[in-house]
Parts: structure tokens; C-alpha cells; sequence
């Protein structure tokens, strides 16, 4: 069997930190260049060069080397192809023929995994209304599909990238709205504690590894996506500096997944299985974050939130409008009540 080729300059151009925190290691930022350990020891002794995108791990003999050799030494390869290997599939690089042109590869079965895919059965990942098709049809699909996900591709294109579309792509969405909801609360606690904080600080660690994830996965679907016509994705570019300033500015709307709310495509499909059309309010963020306030709108009917600068905008099922919006005032007029008496109390002698 031959083997494929890769483009070295490629995999060696991976930020070698990403490197590292793909294959579970934890690095920590210090200046312009991080810190990790790649061995058991407890004080980090490996660099992670920025400039040189290399590693050198002083503890050692001063071992190190590029993305190919971590890839190799982290994940115990007994030749550097092993390790080109590994590291193209954890993030997404397509092998090249000897010609030089691109060789479209599925992802693995581990890759499948970071868009929420079974690879090992395509039929894991069907969902079955058996009300709706009966237990002898629903039989007959999971007899027929019942094989790996690379094998659906093959044989049953369409069925492949439907189900690409019904299960990875809402799935690879809700990574990066959890990473941009992350760097909102963030945004949200400096905000309230008064902190001069920078991107770099340790408060935003879980953010850096949600975003990891989220970008990892989008080109793990795009590697899996054979006919872009069949499936409605666009990749995003994830700059954590640039989408934490919009955020500060409020130049970006951040779909909220924190609390109670519904996933806003999830909420479409219901009101469009219903024949309902959806509904949208405005209120001012700190009312949002009312407990009673949420609480009783999730009671009154599902939604999705969505936060840009100091406003959240809820959508909902537009039959409940009315109901919506008389809360919205009401709870906004105690609000303002409570304010101005605050006010007024602090302006008495003695107080």
C-alpha cells in the first residue's frame, strides 16, 4: 500500500502550542512564548518557541524540534511519517499525490468524534422517529445503513452529507457559540470587578482551549464535507483578540447558552414544525440577568438570547409577544422605581 504524501512546510507552520494542547498537554503563556511540561515532572521545564515555532525541553538534554518531532515524541511514534500522520488528521491536512495535488481524505474515527460523529456505525448518528416512519421501516434503515461512516460516503453520498448536515454542523456551531459566550462572561467579569485584564491573562485560559476545540472541529468538517453543495457551512476565523474587543464594543452579538435558553436554530424548527412564525424583545442586559425575570419568561415559553453591548434581544414563539413584552415593561419599571428610590434615600441627611 503506498503511502501519503504531506506538505512538511504545512505541518511545521501548526503554532506549536496548538500542537501541544491537541495532544492533552497544558501550556501557560509567559510573555511571548509558553511553558509546558511534556514529561512527569513538577515545575514545566519545556519552552514553546513562538518566533521559531519549536520546543526545547531543558529537563531533557535540551530536547527538542519542531511540530513533527512533539507530534512524535507525545504521542510515543516510532517513525516521523507516524507522526506526519497524526498530526495531519488531528488538524485536518490533506495528504498530497506524488503530482502534487490535493488528495480529499475523510477524517478519522477520532476525527469524526471532535464534530459529533460516530464513525465506527453511521447509524448511531440517524435519528429514528419510529411514530413517524413505524418499527419496521425504522428496522429496515438501520439494517441498511448499518456500516462506518467512511463507508456511507461511498456508497450513499447524499444520506452521508445529510447526515453531516443534521448532526455536525449544528454540533460544530454550538462549540464556537460556547467559546464566544465564554469570552462574554469574561467580558462581563472585568467588567463588574473592575479588572484591567489582557487576552493573555489567565482568566481566559478556558476560553483559549473552547476556541481550540471549536476551530479544530471547523476544519475537521470542512475536511468532511466531498460536495460543498450539499452542505451549508462557511469556516470561520477565530482571532480571540479581535472577537473579545467587538465583544467589548459591542459590535458583536453573542448567542447565550449559559442559562436556560433554547439553541436559536433549535427554536426555528419548532416554530416552523408548529406553523408559528418567531417573535423578538429588547431589553437591557442587567434586567436579563434578573433570576425571577428569566425564570419566568422560560415558563411562559422557550427562547433564545442573544447579547450585544448592554442589550439582549430574546426570539420566541411570536404568539406569546404580547405576554412577553408586558413583562419586559413591568420588570423594567420596578427596575427603575428601585433606582430612583435608591437615589432618593441616599440624598436624606444622615443616610
Amino acid at each position: 500500500m503506498s503511502r501519503a504524501f504531506y506538505d512538511i512546510e504545512q505541518l511545521k507552520s501548526i503554532p506549536i502550542h496548538e500542537v501541544a494542547q491537541a495532544f492533552g498537554v497544558q501550556v501557560k503563556k509567559v510573555g511571548s512564548d509558553y511553558w509546558c511540561a511534556i514529561r512527569e515532572e513538577r515545575t514545566p521545564s519545556c519552552k514553546l518557541y513562538t518566533k521559531t515555532n519549536s520546543f526545547c525541553d531543558f529537563g531533557a538534554a535540551n530536547y527538542g524540534g519542531d511540530t513533527i518531532e512533539l507530534t512524535k515524541f507525545l504521542n510515543s511514534c516510532s517513525s516521523h511519517y507516524e507522526a506526519m500522520e497524526i498530526l495531519a488528521q488531528t488538524f485536518g491536512i490533506q495528504p498530497m499525490q506524488q503530482d502534487g495535488n490535493t488528495h480529499k481524505q475523510l477524517p478519522s474515527v477520532r476525527q469524526f468524534a471532535k464534530i459529533g460523529i460516530y464513525g465506527d456505525i453511521a447509524t448511531k448518528n440517524f435519528d429514528f422517529h419510529i411514530e413517524k416512519y413505524g418499527a419496521e421501516t425504522a428496522q429496515k434503515i438501520s439494517e441498511k445503513y448499518r456500516m462506518t461512516v467512511e463507508k456511507l460516503s461511498e456508497l450513499y453520498p447524499d444520506t452521508y452529507h445529510q447526515m453531516l448536515q443534521a448532526k455536525a454542523v449544528p454540533y460544530v456551531h454550538s462549540l464556537r457559540k460556547a467559546y464566544l459566550s465564554e469570552l462574554r462572561l469574561r467580558y462581563d467579569m472585568a467588567t463588574a470587578f473592575g479588572w484591567d485584564v489582557t487576552i493573555e491573562d489567565s482568566i481566559f485560559d478556558e476560553a483559549r482551549e473552547m476556541r481550540n476545540d471549536a476551530e479544530t472541529a471547523e476544519r475537521i468538517l470542512k475536511q468532511a464535507i466531498q460536495n460543498p453543495q450539499k452542505v451549508k457551512f462557511r469556516q470561520n476565523i477565530y482571532d480571540m483578540q479581535a472577537d473579545y474587543t467587538a465583544i467589548a464594543k459591542g459590535e458583536m452579538s453573542v448567542e447565550l447558552t449559559a442559562s436556560e435558553p433554547m439553541e436559536y436554530r433549535e427554536l426555528k424548527a419548532l416554530c416552523k414544525s408548529s406553523g408559528h412564525t418567531l417573535g423578538y424583545s429588547e431589553m437591557p442586559y442587567d434586567l436579563y440577568n434578573t433570576l425571577s425575570l428569566s425564570n419566568t419568561i422560560q415558563e411562559i415559553t422557550p427562547y433564545s438570547a442573544f447579547v450585544k453591548g448592554d442589550t439582549v434581544t430574546l426570539a420566541y414563539d411570536s404568539e406569546f409577544t404580547e405576554q412577553i413584552n408586558d413583562l419586559i415593561n413591568f420588570s423594567h419599571g420596578e427596575q427603575l422605581a428601585e433606582v430612583a428610590e435608591t437615589a432618593a434615600l441616599q440624598m436624606l441627611p444622615g443616610v
